[in-house]
């Protein structure tokens, strides 16, 4: 049985890259708040490798060591930028269209 376009449910870990507009419509129409906290953790993980990387962190510290750090600071991290980015950027977003 077909389920119409209004009523069709997606995977957005599949549908993200071949129906974004209808994937996001899902999600928002839903549950905007589905696995933020998931996306959180990995958008840490990735800042934290990243900076890791761009420091030789690797170079001076063993595997066992950077594995703790990134345990305990990519949920951290990630949290962070989602939440605290994601109120500078409302905050910066009112002031600049009540300028406007």
């Amino acid at each position: 049985m077909q389920l119409d376009a209004e009523h069709q449910t997606f995977n957005p870990w599949i549908t993200i890259w071949i129906k974004p507009r209808a994937t996001i419509r899902q999600i928002i129409d839903t549950d905007p708040t589905r696995q933020v906290i998931f996306l959180a953790v990995l958008l840490g993980l990735a800042y934290s490798l990243d900076r890791a990387a761009a420091r030789d962190m690797g170079d001076r510290l063993s595997l066992s060591v950077l594995f703790v750090i990134m345990l305990i600071m990519s949920p951290i991290s990630g949290l962070l930028i989602v939440y605290v980015g994601g109120a500078l950027f409302r905050w910066v977003g009112g002031v600049v269209w009540r300028a406007g």
